[in-house]
């Protein structure tokens, strides 16, 4: 099928011109205790609580989320020992993606151990990062990268 040299000129024209749309689907997951995270599609044991189709014209790109609103709205905080293992695990991989984040020795301060055990359900574990209201427990190196991409953490 040969295209009217007018015609095809008209086309290239409008592929330029046009604005690229790059909407996308964000899904609200929620998983069986009740925590909610977005994503693009919930993962298997999470239910979709509702989906939004977000633009992706330039002032989405303009209205994105600064460091500044993002280390508000979602802190980490690492609650660890200094001899953990685990913990400098923690550590190389927040530092790694160099993500802010305030660590707090659980060694001998009763009041950081009682924030700890009041995450934690009682029980004094390290380390257990928190990424705003998320809370993990132990290492998973799957786990806290999942949370601090949901986050928007770079």
């Amino acid at each position: 099928m040969r295209i009217p040299r007018n015609l095809a000129c008209w086309g290239i024209y409008l592929m330029l011109v046009m604005p690229v749309s790059l909407a996308t689907t964000v899904v609200e997951c929620v998983d069986v205790d009740g925590n909610s995270s977005f994503r693009d599609k919930c993962p298997v044991g999470m239910e979709v609580k509702g989906t939004k189709k977000l633009p992706g014209n330039r002032a989405a790109v303009e209205a994105a989320p600064t460091a500044e609103d993002i280390m508000r709205d979602f802190p980490v905080v690492l609650f660890a020992t200094p001899d953990c293992e685990a913990c400098e695990l923690v550590r190389d991989q927040l530092n790694g993606r160099d993500i802010p984040y305030t660590e707090k020795d659980a060694t001998n301060d009763r009041e950081i151990q009682g924030k700890l055990a009041a995450i934690t359900g009682g029980v004094l574990v390290v380390p257990t990062v928190t990424v705003g209201e998320q809370k993990f427990t132990g290492y998973s190196r799957n786990d806290l990268k999942s949370a601090l991409t949901d986050a928007g953490y770079p």
